[in-house]
């Protein structure tokens, strides 16, 4: 009775804001080859999973693409690359995968989700999403990472959610979230909540009751990243 939510990755190892590198064997295709083969796979992997009888009920189209995916070809960011031209490129991207998604489950009740980091900053947030709305972007929901110690206060995402519920008027989750089980160290951002079990539990609770108030009842809930984490040697701090 689950839901199912995928996460294209589309590159050969973690997609995240700093490695958005196509796959190699993508490498040398030209913009308009990439096009194709984007809508292709997206559909060969979901006819995969329908023909198993497991199609997804959220299908995210790349993951953390607040830079863009498919770089160089869909990069966005700084000066050079915050262009029109490099917001068509990337918005062509999405629609091939979105339109790969819908092709292969045209019974099935998916939903396509943008997603991307930062989800305690509003204007990243509007940044974004204003690019994407301009190029007529048809998508469903809306993903944000959200973790404390790099994404700032519960404050500081209530007002990116306030945003999205309020201008944008889409559903919009937690696509990734975490909080430590003991202390981490040095953080970017100050911390609300003590670094222990007790202080996940409190986090999270607070966190489900930022959520929960989205405007227009927009804010659906939270995906935890990753529980079955197993902490070695400093390693982890997801658990």
């Amino acid at each position: 009775g689950f839901k199912f939510l995928l996460d294209l990755h589309y590159s050969d190892t973690w997609a995240d804001p700093a490695h958005q590198h196509k796959p190699a064997v993508w490498a040398d295709l030209s913009y308009e080859e990439l096009l194709v083969q984007v809508h292709t796979y997206t559909k060969n992997v979901l006819d995969s999973f329908s023909a198993a009888g497991a199609p997804p009920d959220y299908v995210q189209i790349g993951n953390e693409i607040t830079p863009g995916m498919f770089w160089p070809d869909g990069k966005v960011g700084d000066e050079q690359l915050n262009s029109d031209e490099q917001w068509k490129k990337l918005s062509e991207l999405l629609k091939a995968g979105i339109r790969g998604t819908h092709d292969a489950l045209p019974d099935h009740d998916v939903k396509t989700v943008i997603h991307i980091d930062r989800g305690g900053s509003k204007g990243v947030c509007e940044w974004f999403f204003s690019n994407l709305m301009k190029e007529h972007v048809d998508f469903d929901m809306i993903g944000l990472s959200y973790y404390p110690w790099l994404h700032g206060s519960l404050n500081d995402l209530k007002e990116t959610l306030d945003y999205i519920g309020n201008e944008l008027n889409k559903p919009v989750f937690i696509a990734e979230t975490a909080f430590p089980h003991r202390e981490i160290g040095k953080t970017e951002c100050d911390l609300e909540f003590e670094e222990s079990p007790d202080g996940q539990v409190e986090f999270l609770a607070n966190l489900v009751k930022v959520i929960q108030n989205t405007p227009n009842n927009q804010g659906v809930g939270i995906f935890y990243w990753y529980p079955e984490s197993v902490p070695t040697q400093d390693y982890s701090t997801w658990m």
